[in-house]
């Protein structure tokens, strides 16, 4: 009991001296607390100040705010003012040209009445319409007459160029009998004659037309000139500024035509020396010989044209031709063979087997390969539109069918194969 007691004694003394430590810091500290309190309550009243001063700047802010936005409304609008200001101002500057336009229009309003006096000599005129309406009408009709008619005129134009390649024929033919005349009257050498008819029996019977005179034939299948030139103008634009281009198998000289109206130097070669004449009596260089040997005496040559040549000449022929071409070529200049298309089956019921001399049409590809192999490297078949027959197979328009697109497809190859490019060229360049 005595020992509790004690302990409390102890513990109530403990706490005396705590009080006494408390009131002993307050004692030295209580400036140090009334200078924070009085700092505290400074800063209170300076916060509340700031808060004061900070809101009426926020309300005079927004009042700002609230004047500017009304400010920028208000710009928004002088610029549409500026606009319309400066609209005015060009309208003013037209109005000057509007005041002389008026003066202008009333001065033309004056004379008004004169041109009201002419409407009504117009209107009299217009009495007389009907009349020149009738003369109208019958002159349309006269104008259906006349496409018969200029087809006549078409139709005549070709039969008088028949009838004048007819007379070249003929006027060759009278030149060549009266070299004979005259040769038989001065009975030249006999051993000349004997040699020329050895010669001349040779060509007769290596002739594949004999019996038959090549040069009337030809005259008479081959078509017009104007239209063979026409057909044959492609091919000009690969002679160019060229002055050295043989024409082999020249015929009537369509292509040397062609080549000297383009100021191209060329000359041609043909067997039958009736052709080569009815060059020379129209101004143009040609030969008479065979191509193959006269191409083998050339040094060299700076372009070669032969249409419708190598469908007369056999395989081993048309080989040396072409070897020969390579041979005989400037480098960069052009060979180009014409001839009828075997791809193109009407060949076979038109032209090809008309003509007795023919051998066998050639194939493009096969043309194409033969010249590879002699050394052009630039190759290019052409198939010419000039030679097409017009014909054409229609498409089928069926609604719901099958396969009626793959139907008119295989038609249109079908019509290229029947009714395409009568001829080809190849183009081979060195």
């Amino acid at each position: 009991m005595m020992d509790i007691n004690k302990e409390l004694n102890i513990y109530d003394s403990g706490k005396g001296i705590k009080k006494i430590i408390w009131k002993i810091w307050r004692k030295l500290n209580a400036p140090l607390i009334n200078y924070t309190i009085r700092l505290q309550e400074e800063l209170i009243e300076i916060k509340t100040e700031f808060v004061e001063t900070k809101s009426l700047q926020l309300e005079n802010y927004e009042k700002i705010a609230e004047n500017i936005r009304n400010l920028n409304s208000q710009l928004d609008g002088y610029d549409k003012i500026v606009e319309n200001i400066r609209n005015l101002n060009s309208q003013l500057n037209g109005y000057d040209k509007i005041v002389e336009n008026v003066k202008n229009l009333n001065s033309q309003l004056d004379g008004y009445d004169k041109i009201a006096e002419n409407v009504k000599n117009l209107n009299s005129q217009l009495d007389g319409y009907d009349k020149i309406a009738e003369n109208v009408k019958n002159l349309n009709s006269q104008l259906d007459g006349y496409e018969s008619l200029l087809i006549n005129v078409r139709n005549n134009n070709e039969r008088l160029e028949k009838l004048d390649s007819a007379i070249d024929m003929y006027s060759i033919k009278i030149s060549n009998l009266e070299k004979l005349k005259n040769q038989n009257l001065k009975k030249e050498n006999i051993t000349n004659i004997e040699k020329q008819d050895s010669i001349r029996k040779e060509i007769v019977e290596s002739n594949p037309y004999n019996g038959i005179d090549y040069f009337d034939f030809e005259n008479y299948f081959r078509g017009s000139r104007t239209q063979i030139k026409k057909n044959q103008e492609q091919y000009i634009k690969y002679f160019e500024n060229k002055k050295n281009v043989l024409d082999l198998g020249c015929g009537r000289g369509e292509f040397l035509e062609l080549l000297k109206e383009n100021n191209i130097e060329g000359y041609g070669v043909d067997l039958y020396s009736e052709f080569v004449d009815l060059c020379n009596s129209k101004g143009l260089n040609a030969i008479c010989g065979d191509a193959i040997s006269v191409l083998e005496g050339k040094s060299h040559v700076d372009g070669i044209f032969a249409a419708q040549l190598i469908e007369h000449l056999k395989l081993e022929e048309i080989i040396k031709l072409v070897e020969l071409s390579y041979e005989k070529l400037e480098k960069d200049a052009y060979l180009i063979l014409e001839t009828p298309n075997p791809t193109s089956l009407a060949i076979y019921t038109h032209a090809f087997y008309m003509d007795p001399s023919h051998n066998k049409p050639v194939h493009p590809l096969t043309m194409k390969y033969i010249l590879e192999k002699a050394g052009f490297n630039n190759v290019d078949i052409l198939y010419t539109n000039t030679s097409k027959i017009p014909i054409e197979i229609p498409k089928l328009m069926i609604d719901r069918c099958d396969n009626i697109e793959e139907f008119n497809k295989a038609m249109k190859q079908v019509e290229m194969e029947l009714f395409g490019s009568q001829d080809y060229a190849i183009i081979a360049k060195k």
